[in-house]
């Protein structure tokens, strides 16, 4: 799975820095909207920590609030849909 960070236009410096930091196994925090290619939204990640880690195999994986990022769009769209669901009863 890909996640893309959108960012406006005055944020691209700092998106540059941001994900420097990142690739350097260094954490970051994060305000803005995170997007998910598997469930085709977007969520809006308040005030998040997010770090890249690598395993042995030296893969890269991003976690946002330690959480895989998988888990992490999970859990807000299920969220979601308890919200949803409880605003039609």
């Amino acid at each position: 799975m890909i996640t893309i960070v959108w960012l406006r236009r005055e944020d691209l410096c700092k998106g540059k820095k941001q994900a420097d930091r990142l690739l350097h196994g260094q954490t970051i925090n994060y305000r803005g909207w995170l997007h998910s290619n598997e469930y085709r939204r977007n969520v809006l990640a308040n005030n998040i920590t997010a770090q890249v880690i690598m395993d042995e195999k030296q893969n890269l994986f991003l976690r946002i609030n330690q959480t895989p990022i998988a888990h992490w769009f999970k859990e807000k769209f299920l969220i979601r849909q308890e919200q949803q669901r409880g605003s039609r009863r």
